[in-house]
């Protein structure tokens, strides 16, 4: 069972590259894009990063995902295509919290998921065919991984924004 939060979240900017990957190569497109952002901020100069990112565009079960991965980068304002100097949105956000391996991520955000749901709460996602688009769907890893017997461990944060919802107003 996961315990979740709901919280009021500022704005946050970020550096990364877009990505779309399918379900079965989701490591490893996450760790080929992780590298390549690592080298393009190292082109420029920028070392001091904040944690690592993955922002959720576009999901689906039945096709790839559509993803930004990189790092917080809270003073950038431009990015040299194919990357972005992205923002994410402030508003109240379901939060949850995963210490374990990188590999359960997905239940521990589907069970997240349900927890928001049970508390009433609606998502701000729009449905586009099989896939969802959310706007403001995140993971920070707030450690550096160890390796485990499933692979990467870590611990997370996700964080999923809600519609129209204030923490004020509860």
């Amino acid at each position: 069972m996961v315990d979740g939060a709901i919280e009021l979240r500022d704005t946050l900017r970020y550096c990364a590259l877009p990505t779309s990957v399918a379900i079965p190569e989701l490591m490893m497109g996450i760790r080929e894009a992780y590298q390549a952002v690592d080298g393009y901020l190292g082109r420029l100069g920028l070392e001091d990063r904040g944690p690592a990112i993955v922002r959720y565009r576009r999901v689906s079960e039945a096709g790839p995902l559509h993803l930004e991965v990189g790092w917080v980068m809270p003073d950038l304002t431009h990015a040299d295509p194919p990357y972005v100097a992205g923002e994410l949105p402030p508003g109240t956000y379901v939060v949850g919290w995963h210490n374990g391996p990188y590999a359960r991520i997905g239940e521990f955000t589907r069970e997240l998921i349900a927890w928001g749901d049970e508390q009433g709460v609606q998502w701000d996602e729009a449905r586009e065919g099989p896939q969802q688009r959310w706007t403001s769907w995140y993971e920070l890893y707030l450690s550096e991984p160890s390796f485990g017997p499933e692979g990467p461990v870590g611990s997370v944060e996700v964080a999923l924004l809600l519609r129209g919802t204030d923490l004020r107003d509860r």
